[in-house]
């Protein structure tokens, strides 16, 4: 699958970068585990629950 991203999450990509590299790296990780796999378990996807509200 190709991710495509907005210019907004790649500028706070960037942010992070540059202030916490453990952040950056787990970020990756988990964008690689979504790339291979949508439902990857360490994902954390699930069904919203509850009434949609307007």
């Amino acid at each position: 699958m190709k991710i495509r991203f907005s210019p907004d999450f790649i500028r706070s990509l960037t942010r992070i970068s540059k202030t916490d590299k453990n952040l950056l790296i787990l970020i990756k990780k988990q964008l690689k585990n979504f790339e291979n796999n949508s439902k990857h378990h360490s994902l954390r996807v699930h069904k919203l629950l509850g009434k949609k509200r307007n």
